[in-house]
């Protein structure tokens, strides 16, 4: 079990890789790639993470388990604040 989701637990398999990004057919940094195949359904579900490359796997797994909790703060707060209708680009 890697930590509770919406449906409640989940319960998947998950590997921490450190690869090189490439940008302009040129190697860039090092990051990790986080991979989790979920057990129910077999789906896999990749991340990826600039921690630092002598960091340990678990700051590369948090982060990507913290992604539906904020998901749903930040969804919440827009449709309190009644921000769910505007549109905002840069």
């Amino acid at each position: 079990m890697l930590g509770i989701g919406a449906k409640g637990p989940v319960i998947a398999r998950d590997k921490c890789l450190k690869v090189v990004e490439v940008r302009d057919k040129k190697p860039g940094n090092d990051i990790w790639l986080y991979v989790r195949q979920l057990v129910e359904d077999g789906s896999v579900k990749y991340s990826v993470c600039n921690e630092s490359a002598d960091a340990a796997h678990m700051m590369a797994r948090t982060p990507a388990l913290m992604r539906w909790s904020i998901e749903q703060c930040l969804n919440e707060c827009k449709k309190h604040l009644g921000t769910d209708h505007y549109e905002v680009r840069i």
